[in-house]
């Protein structure tokens, strides 16, 4: 069950139900072909960003390019409701409960990534797995069906 979190949006005033995404599956379904957006997102994800100190000014405009599509493509993925739509045509309109990329700001954008990949949120359940860890580790191990010490694995 994916770790689920109700807000409003800092920038739009939105209410929105975000979800941690499934990363595994986002690339399982990302085919062979070279995908710039998931590119963008495993680049913000690996916090090697946007590289916005490359040279050049051409380098830093596509960096810069890179980091706003990367923040979409985590945006659509955390976004439960309402659902984002990166693939609209211009001129079309989202649908019952969807948005449009326009929909969101860049302080929305921003606060989204921060809150699962960067921030509080994501320190806070890194931790709070890390002590599940460790309690688990630390328990004694279940006995087997019958034979005193017997491990589960060792019963079966």
């Amino acid at each position: 069950m994916p770790i689920r979190d109700e807000r409003v949006l800092p920038g739009s005033g939105m209410a929105v139900v975000l979800a941690m995404p499934d990363l595994y599956s986002a690339i399982l379904t990302a085919g062979t072909l070279p995908n710039p957006l998931l590119a963008s997102i495993l680049k913000l994800i690996e916090a090697s960003g946007a590289e916005l100190a490359s040279t050049g000014e051409a380098q830093r405009l596509r960096a810069s390019m890179d980091h706003i599509r990367g923040l979409y493509g985590i945006a659509q993925l955390c976004l439960e409701t309402p659902k984002l739509r990166l693939d609209l045509k211009p001129g079309e309109t989202p649908g019952e409960g969807e948005i449009a990329p326009a929909d969101l700001t860049l302080n929305d954008l921003e606060h989204i990534y921060w809150r699962f990949f960067r921030g509080d949120f994501a320190q806070r359940h890194a931790s709070g797995l890390a002590a599940a860890v460790a309690r688990r580790a630390a328990a004694p191990a279940p006995t087997g069906a019958g034979e005193p010490g017997a491990t589960e694995s060792a019963a079966r």
